[in-house]
């Protein structure tokens, strides 16, 4: 084996290593990327519970159209509620919803005088809220009274 032959397979072994150096650290990226994407969306979609089978009597779906029969009387139907962003990715600017007739509890998401945001605290016939990208709770107390209506179902 001649000196030229030699280093070929030498440059070869150096480039085989380096490819699998850098299959290696992608498939670690990438690993890394989905653990983070998981948590991030496991995170940002956990609320105490599942807005429309919680409140609904039937869900029936053909396709993207669902029949939903409520356990509590539909009171309001909006679209586009969501103004400041506060209750992003859960309900976006151009969402809409469907609002039941029902007594707020923890987890609820309601619309009151001039917000629509989720339960945090019930104190009484008092409410606390928080938007869902708030840091922290709002800073006032609302009336269970001044509470509009309580969010049974999120559309798109």
């Amino acid at each position: 084996m001649d000196k030229t032959e030699s280093t070929k397979e030498f440059l070869g072994v150096i480039v085989g290593v380096i490819v699998g150096i850098l299959v290696i650290a992608l498939l670690v990226i990438v690993i890394y990327g989905v653990y983070v994407g998981i948590n991030f969306f496991k995170d940002q979609t956990m609320v105490p519970y599942d807005v429309v089978a919680s409140m609904a009597d039937d869900i029936k779906c053909v396709g993207n159209t669902c029949n939903i029969t409520f356990k509590y009387d539909v009171v309001l139907v909006l679209k586009n509620v969501a103004g400041s962003g506060s209750m992003v990715p859960l309900i976006g600017a151009h969402d809409g919803i469907i609002c039941l007739n029902k007594t707020p509890e923890l987890g609820d998401i309601v619309i009151g005088p001039h917000f629509l945001h989720m339960v945090h605290r019930v104190e009484g016939d008092w409410v606390l809220t928080r938007g869902w990208n708030n840091p922290t709770t709002d800073n006032y107390k609302i009336p269970m009274d001044k509470i509009r209506c309580v969010v049974g179902a999120i559309f798109r």
